[in-house]
């Protein structure tokens, strides 16, 4: 075969892997193309106090990101530097709670809120790239959960 011609035959494949990799990139966003949300309750074991971690993801193509943990449940929310942690790189964020501490692990840490009082501890594990790969292959073994996109 000449070059022109696997040329000619490449081009509908690279077409049909971006739409492909399109396709993907927004089926986790609403039809109207609205920033999408999650939350996970956390509760002491008195019942007397909860955090919550949440999730936003936006973007034509779900490409931004932010995950916070917040003594406020309501979602949709816009994070709060004096009074919530946030986490707004794009990378995998674990966590396991357990005694009343919510353990995170992710590559960069929080930012500590001055304003966040809770009986809940929150500890941060801040992991080099090498470590984080190697937890996220294996959280299931060590029952931590991955809250991802």
């Amino acid at each position: 075969m000449n070059l022109k011609r696997i040329f000619l035959l490449s081009i509908p494949v690279i077409i049909l892997l971006f739409i492909g990799w399109f396709y993907f990139a927004i089926s986790g966003l609403s039809y109207d193309y609205s920033p999408s949300f999650e939350k996970v309750k956390f509760t002491n074991s008195e019942n007397s106090d909860s955090v919550f971690i949440k999730k936003k993801v936006w973007g034509i193509s779900a490409n931004s990101q932010v995950i916070i943990i917040s003594r406020n449940g309501e979602v949709p929310f816009s994070p709060d530097s004096t009074s919530d942690f946030i986490f707004s790189a794009w990378s995998s964020f674990l966590y396991k709670f357990e005694n009343d501490t919510l353990t995170t692990y992710a590559p960069i840490a929080f930012q500590i809120p001055e304003n966040f009082d809770s009986e809940i501890t929150i500890e941060q594990k801040v992991l080099t790239s090498p470590e984080m790969i190697n937890l996220v292959n294996t959280y299931k073994e060590k029952e931590l959960i991955l809250f991802n996109r």
